[in-house]
């Protein structure tokens, strides 16, 4: 490892929320669920302090609503619960495989 990657301790991880898309496919499929969490398992144990924020493409996109009657305020508000669902699939899925993570959903609510 070069000296640069040894000198990262906290890793920020974007997961797009269509990491959780089965091929070809939209919402959560469980299995993609469990790879994407077996595969940040592995980063974890560099022992390095991993942040992830999760994204709700899979389940909800403004441009997938355009035949919709919804203002964009409306469109934006179900992109975050779309957020909120993946988050709590995922910290549900890292629980069932043995890892208790610390979860921050109230900023949208506060």
């Amino acid at each position: 490892m070069n000296s640069m990657a040894q000198s990262f301790q906290k890793i920020m991880l974007k997961l797009s929320g269509e990491a959780f898309n089965g091929e070809g496919s939209a919402g959560m499929n469980v299995a993609a669920l469990s790879r994407t969490v077996s595969e940040v398992k592995k980063a974890r144990k560099s022992g390095r302090c991993l942040a992830i924020t999760v994204g709700g493409g899979n389940m909800w996109r403004y441009r997938d609503s355009l035949g919709l009657p919804l203002e964009r305020c409306d469109s934006d508000y179900l992109g975050m619960m779309a957020t909120i669902f993946n988050a709590i699939c995922l910290r549900a899925e890292f629980e069932k495989q043995g890892i208790k993570l610390k979860q921050k959903i109230d900023s949208i609510f506060g």
